[in-house]
């Protein structure tokens, strides 16, 4: 069951999905030559998603 809402479902003038949640330098895709083929919306969904990953494995 997913809990987290989507960035559709809160509006798009929501700040907390305008923002990344954790540092660039700590996703590991940044290292590899397919960050630089993301657009800028793709990149901060991948942190957001990272994040959250994150924050689970600490949980």
């Amino acid at each position: 069951m997913n809990l987290a809402p989507s960035p559709a479902s809160i509006g798009s003038r929501s700040a907390a999905w305008q923002l990344p949640f954790i540092p660039e330098r700590l996703t590991p895709l940044r290292l590899t030559p397919a960050w630089t083929q993301l657009r800028p919306e793709e990149r901060l969904r991948y942190n957001q998603l990272q994040g959250l990953y994150f924050h689970e494995q600490i949980i």
